[in-house]
Formats: structure tokens, C-alpha cells, sequence
């Protein structure tokens, strides 16, 4: 089994901007907050942002064995389909964030496999290893250049 994390700097932008936007509001109408210059603010900011985006990619791990793949759900719940299990394969995009959407021939929930792999021509051979050659991850990942 091979196990793969989510690359940093996409998350984090995301991450940061979310927080900035929620922060930015308060640091301008309560007083208290607007005693700190407003570097430090933002530094408070990215340090936060930092700490949400490594604890979300330590817990959101995507591997890969001779089974099949295994990553999470929308909600992040665990969630594995096997090679020969795959319906079909679409790709998406979820708060622009790049993923393959993996639906499995049960109709069940779809696992969400994320193409910003921190080390992706080493997620891709993995996957061309190990999954049988015309698997549409295999054909998804050869197809598109992972950004």
C-alpha cells in the first residue's frame, strides 16, 4: 500500500482566504482588535491557516494498493473502491480545488480523490502499478496534468 497527502500550498490559500475573510470583518468593527497592527493580524492569520491546512492533510490521506484506491467521501468519511468496482470516473472542481470523483458500480457515495497530490508522478506510476490498465482512474490521471 502506498499512501499519498494532499500538496500544501492549494489548501492554504484556500484556507487563509477563508479565514481572512472571516477575520478581516472583526479585526475592523471591535476595538480590541484593532489596537494590533495589522501585520500581526494577518501573520495570526496564516499561522492559523497553517495549522487547519497540516492537520487537514495529515488527516485526509489518499493510498493505493493492488485492491484499489482509498481517499474520503465529500464529507470527508473514509471511503475505498476497488480497481474492478469503478463505474466511472468524473472530474470536478469543489471550491477550486481539483478532484476525480471515483463512483462505484454499487451506486453508493462517490470517493473524492484529490489531483493536487503532493508528489504526483509517484501517485500516477503507483496507480498505473497497480490498477488494471484500462481502470478509468489509470485513463484520468494519464489525461490530465494533476493541477
Amino acid at each position: 500500500m502506498k499512501t499519498f497527502h494532499m500538496s500544501f500550498p492549494r489548501p492554504f490559500a484556500l484556507v487563509f482566504l477563508s479565514t481572512a475573510a472571516v477575520g478581516l470583518p472583526f479585526y475592523v468593527v471591535l476595538p480590541v482588535l484593532s489596537a494590533v497592527p495589522i501585520a500581526i493580524f494577518i501573520v495570526g492569520i496564516a499561522a492559523s491557516a497553517a495549522a487547519w491546512t497540516g492537520l487537514i492533510i495529515w488527516q485526509l490521506k489518499v493510498r493505493v494498493d493492488a485492491e484499489g484506491v482509498h481517499a474520503t467521501d465529500l464529507w470527508g468519511l473514509p471511503r475505498s473502491v476497488g480497481w474492478t468496482d469503478i463505474d466511472r470516473v468524473k472530474p470536478c472542481r469543489f471550491f477550486n480545488l481539483s478532484y476525480l470523483r471515483v463512483f462505484p458500480v454499487d451506486g453508493t457515495r462517490p470517493l473524492w480523490l484529490p489531483t493536487f497530490i503532493s508528489n504526483r508522478e509517484a501517485f500516477q506510476r503507483a496507480v498505473n502499478e497497480l490498477a488494471p490498465t484500462e481502470n478509468p482512474v489509470g485513463q484520468r490521471l494519464g489525461g490530465s496534468s494533476l493541477r
